[in-house]
């Protein structure tokens, strides 16, 4: 039974760990006296060794990128910048509508994936609405986070406004120790150990300044902190989150156009993380483009518009860390625009919003 208990309790420590926010310093710090090396014989030693071969290997991959599950990664912005803020609701004069998903690490058992699902509209000249709701998993952790939101735009000029945001809903965090991706479901301590199930409020803000076709914003996708206790146990859940982004879009001739992208992300007690990305359009119908993320990994991305149905792949691979392990990380994202009746207007021309319509 000390071996089982010790089991259960290393367990909670691991739980803990993912949970809470640590900088690559912290991971690589650690102590090896951290954890009591788990006993390979006696009391269930085959499924002991079982439990820990997944336990570590998950270990060392979330280390690799450790604020993750803090930080939501995906690439959808290239094409949807309702992703970055709820500045952003009904920017567009359009009601648009997107789905996305994302399975990092292709081939590893209990990698992150995630998937979206988005919309917004225009209320008015100067408000609009939105809403959202994103999956994610990582191994036994899973959150559902489901919001709305509303802007409200400051009309400076027909070239330049200041967009303030705001959304607010639910997050449903769920730690299940008998996750079905590995293994440890075959060890009855695991199977038979408490979930944690909990469920938090949740808020955004989002401010953008908008000339021409030069966007820059600075967002908190997450306003609240957090915490809940398992078997006496204080730990985060969800840390508050910063963001930074720069866009612009310019012509390269009468038939190309290219987007730069360089967004910034940070969490209480984490290091920053960014992308620098651009995508190059041809008759703003198809494009391909790039993404730069600063845990070393290269994204590359296509995808077209075609009578305002938009698909976009992105595949992203490590230069580093898990790459001789996974195949690399694949996101799909499918989108639709609802146009005012008898116009047409492609949703990657994100000028201002009082751009003509072209008949």
């Amino acid at each position: 039974m000390k071996n089982i208990s010790n089991i259960k309790s290393q367990t909670d420590c691991f739980a803990s760990f993912l949970a809470t926010p640590r900088n690559d310093d912290s991971v690589r710090n650690l102590k090896p006296q951290t954890l009591t090396p788990l006993p390979l014989e006696g009391v269930g030693g085959r499924s002991n060794f079982k439990l820990f071969l997944p336990l570590f290997s998950i270990f060392v991959l979330i280390s690799q990128i450790v604020n993750a599950q803090q930080i939501s990664i995906d690439n959808q912005y290239i094409v949807n910048k309702y992703s970055l803020s709820p500045a952003y609701s009904g920017i567009n004069d359009v009601i648009e509508i997107y789905a996305g998903h994302r399975q990092s690490w292709t081939g590893i058992e209990g990698a992150p994936r995630k998937s979206v699902l988005n919309m917004n509209t225009p209320a008015s000249s100067k408000s609009g609405f939105g809403g959202f709701m994103n999956y994610n998993q990582a191994g036994i952790f899973n959150t559902i986070t489901t919001q709305i939101s509303y802007a409200y735009k400051l009309h400076f000029s027909e070239k330049s406004l200041l967009s303030f945001g705001l959304s607010g809903g639910i997050t449903n965090y769920y730690i299940g120790y008998s996750y079905k991706g590995t293994e440890t479901q075959a060890d009855p301590v695991l199977a038979n150990s408490q979930s944690i199930q909990r469920t938090y409020p949740e808020a955004s803000f989002g401010i953008l300044y908008r000339i021409n076709k030069f966007d820059i914003g600075i967002a908190i996708p997450r306003l609240l902190v957090n915490k809940t206790k398992n078997n006496d146990k204080s730990f985060v859940l969800s840390n508050r989150q910063y963001r930074v982004h720069i866009s612009n879009e310019f012509s390269l001739g009468k038939s190309w156009q290219a987007e730069p992208f360089v967004v910034v992300n940070k969490t209480d007690n984490s290091k920053l993380m960014y992308d620098i990305a651009a995508i190059f359009k041809f008759k703003k119908q198809i494009w391909a483009g790039a993404t730069y993320r600063a845990n070393s990994a290269i994204g590359i991305s296509a995808g077209i518009n075609y009578n305002n149905f938009i698909f976009n792949y992105t595949y992203e691979f490590s230069s580093k860390g898990i790459a001789g392990y996974s195949s690399g990380s694949h996101e799909i994202t499918i989108g639709y625009i609802f146009d005012k009746k008898g116009k047409k207007k492609s949703i990657l021309n994100q000028g201002n919003p009082y751009e003509k319509w072209v008949e």
